[in-house]
């Protein structure tokens, strides 16, 4: 059902009202009607939404109110956000005053005579107001999509990621149609640049198995994410994780967003190292030494030869720990870690089980002059003082030498075997080593 048509009439004649709604009910109008006939009502009236205003041109006023014109009531319908279209009905009035109401934004003239002239006008006027107030809607529709336009070009210019829009082509590699201002801190390349190079400018020199996975992805229209390390055009070489992903499925536009994941890239390395070696001084943990150690054994099945692993227990270390503080002690783990690496071959693992124990592991053994050549280093080396802050202090080392003839033990048994003998050699005053009977 047709809400009624909300009218405000401006009228000083009881009977002229009533005439004018007879015509529009007549005419099948359902209206809701207030009328007024003082300038203070009208003002006031105002406060609320109306479809439309009808109006004598000339208005007496109630009471102790002056008369006023329809020029008047016009001038307070124009403060309104949204005045409502507005018809003159009055008797006859110059034709020079008609223009001038029109001119003035009047929407119609009716004269009190003709009033069937009136529905017509009105039905010109709501669908000139509503012409009006679509212009004005679309107006604003476009006004804000432009700021938003402009708002989001502003940040996807100041983004961190590189963001560009990539378009395939017939044949050929896609086209790097868009590029925002971030391309030129990540790649070392403008904008302009990444247009001419392309895709491959992405990933860099080094990433063309990273740029073929992108355009095979490209190709079927697929979602793809490759991280590559990247070396730009300044030097630097950072990592670099690109996304890209259809704007719209069926389009042959694709969004592209590049990051530097250096930081986190780093940081997962990190957490990789740590996980396999001991913090303190870099050796291997005893993860790491278990997995090498079962490698060494393995090599020892297949080939014949011998495995090795050498307990090495620091004599003195609690003294130093207890009287000059963990500083020194960890001044002294860390040099007897860099005097193992430096009694070994390259391929030989040494790992820190915790404490002031450690293990050096030594494979492919056709003999044992090179384990015992090893331990003597070691039992040397180890008695060189450890300067921190001043003060001098020395330990020694005990020695047990677990010995796997063609691997034919497992890695703990070997670990347990090199323990029982550095024991033994702890029993004996340290500052030594043997092999495990």
């Amino acid at each position: 059902m047709n809400a009624p048509l909300r009218i405000l009439m401006v009228e000083d004649d009881p009977s002229d009202a009533e005439l004018v709604l007879r015509t529009l009910r007549a005419g099948g109008m359902l209206v809701d009607c207030t009328r007024v006939d003082r300038l203070a009502e009208i003002q006031e009236a105002f406060r609320f939404p109306w479809d439309l205003v009808l109006c004598d041109h000339s208005v007496r006023g109630s009471g102790s109110s002056s008369s006023f014109r329809s020029s008047d009531v016009l001038a307070l319908a124009r403060v309104l956000d949204d005045p409502p279209p507005f018809i003159i009905i009055s008797g006859a009035i110059g034709e020079d005053e008609v223009v001038r109401a029109l001119h003035s934004g009047v929407a119609g003239y009716v004269e009190k005579s003709h009033l069937g002239r009136l529905i017509p006008a009105i039905e010109r006027a709501l669908g000139e107001a509503r012409r009006s107030a679509d212009d004005r809607r679309l107006r604003a529709e476009a006004a804000a999509s432009r700021e938003r336009l402009e708002i989001l070009q502003a940040a996807v210019d100041a983004a961190f990621d590189l963001i560009c829009v990539l378009e395939a082509q017939p044949e050929g590699p896609p086209r790097i149609i868009y590029a925002n201002a971030a391309a030129e801190r990540l790649t070392g390349r403008s904008p302009e640049d990444l247009f001419a190079v392309g895709i491959a400018g992405l990933c860099g020199p080094s990433g063309e198995a990273a740029t073929a996975r992108m355009l095979a992805a490209i190709e079927k229209a697929r979602p793809v994410t490759v991280e590559v390390e990247h070396r730009n055009l300044g030097g630097k070489t950072i990592w670099i994780e690109t996304g890209i992903r259809p704007i719209a499925p069926g389009s042959n536009r694709f969004i592209s967003v590049s990051r530097d994941v250096t930081a986190r890239k780093t940081v997962e390395s990190d957490l990789a190292f740590l996980a396999m070696h001991d913090p303190l001084t870099g050796l291997s943990n005893r993860m790491m030494l278990l997995d090498h150690l079962g490698l060494e054994l393995a090599a020892a099945r297949r080939t014949g030869l011998n495995a090795a692993a050498l307990m090495v227990d620091l004599d003195g270390f609690k003294r130093i720990n207890d009287t000059l503080g963990h500083g020194f002690g960890d001044a002294v783990l860390r040099e007897t870690a860099r005097r193992l690496r430096a009694c070994v071959r390259e391929n030989d693992t040494v790992a820190r089980l915790g404490g002031d124990e450690f293990v050096v592991v030594i494979g492919d053994l056709a003999g044992l002059e090179p384990v015992v050549d090893v331990a003597r280093r070691l039992v040397s080396m180890a008695s060189i003082p450890v300067e921190y802050n001043g003060e001098r202090r020395s330990v020694s080392a005990s020695i047990g030498i677990g010995l796997s003839p063609a691997g034919a033990r497992s890695s703990l048994e070997l670990l347990a075997d090199a323990d029982a003998a550095m024991y033994r050699v702890k029993r004996g005053g340290g500052n030594g080593y043997i092999f495990h009977e």
